[in-house]
């Protein structure tokens, strides 16, 4: 073997042991990231887990705070039907004497203008009219605080379909009455805004919790105003109140999971970071 020989063998086996070498290298990496995309993918999925989780807790919560108040949202409209129900009774028997004298055939002109007289038919009929009218708006106020509860409590993340962002914070509005109207003045100004594509469920969940947000943050008397309009092609949706505000050291934490600044046991911590979540 020739001097040449010699080094083109000794050049070829450094490579091939480089080779080799670069190979052995090159799988290990390889299996290292197939490990860490593994895991990465096994967080991403429990993160997203979690993060339905704390939707439905949040959810759950707000149904929860709801729920007090909505069992006295439906009792003042059955309150009132249910009374109405009874004057009508009334009248009904006052229409079936009616009925009976026009039956009788004796003397009815004298008599019916001696019971219209004595039961004061004119009020009788007028007053019926507006307990019809009462009747229908209270029962009309029970069936929207129901759909709007169920509606709410049974939205999927997937459900999405083209909505009218005014619609979306009327209903918010709607499920939070019991919540401000005892001592809020809710303001709001809709201009003309685009449908959006979206899971107007969720929507209501994101204003459901900045307007109940705005209530617990004004303590006596106040005003939460509320403007939707359009600006560069973007829909902007305003919602602000005149309470005490919060701490500038706070500002930072109001998107963590669990931070409240309320005291214990008026709040989850979860409202805004799940509203964040979802925007």
């Amino acid at each position: 073997m020739t001097d040449q020989e010699g080094l083109y063998k000794k050049a070829y086996e450094r490579e091939r042991f480089a080779r080799k070498e670069t190979e052995l290298i090159l799988e290990k990496k390889t299996h290292e990231l197939f490990t860490v995309n593994q895991d990465l993918e096994h967080r991403n999925n429990l993160l997203k887990r979690q993060q339905k989780s704390l939707v439905m807790t949040e959810k759950l919560a707000a149904l929860g705070q709801l729920a007090a108040g909505t069992a006295h949202e439906i009792n003042n409209p059955l309150a009132f039907v249910i009374s109405n129900i009874r004057t009508l009774k009334r009248y009904f028997e006052s229409y079936e004497n009616l009925v009976d004298i026009c039956r009788s055939g004796e003397e009815e002109a004298s008599q019916l203008c001696d019971f219209f007289s004595r039961v004061d038919m004119d009020y009788l009929l007028n007053d019926s009219q507006l307990i019809f009218g009462e009747i229908q708006e209270g029962l009309e106020r029970v069936r929207d605080i129901t759909t709007n509860m169920k509606r709410f409590s049974r939205s999927q993340p997937g459900d999405r379909e083209h909505c009218d962002v005014r619609d979306v914070i009327e209903t918010a509005l709607k499920l939070s009455k019991n919540v401000t109207k005892y001592h809020c003045v809710v303001v709001s100004e809709f201009l003309p805004t685009p449908q959006l594509y979206c899971n107007s469920n969720e929507l209501v969940q994101v204003f459901l919790n900045l307007i109940i947000n705005a209530a617990q943050a004004i303590n006596d008397e106040g005003e939460i105003r509320i403007k939707s309009f359009t600006e560069d092609g973007r829909i902007l949706v305003d919602v602000s109140d005149d309470g005490g505000g919060i701490d500038d050291a706070h500002l930072e934490k109001i998107f963590d999971p669990f931070f409240t600044a309320k005291p214990l046991g008026e709040g989850t911590g979860l409202g805004l970071s799940v509203s964040y979540g979802l925007i």
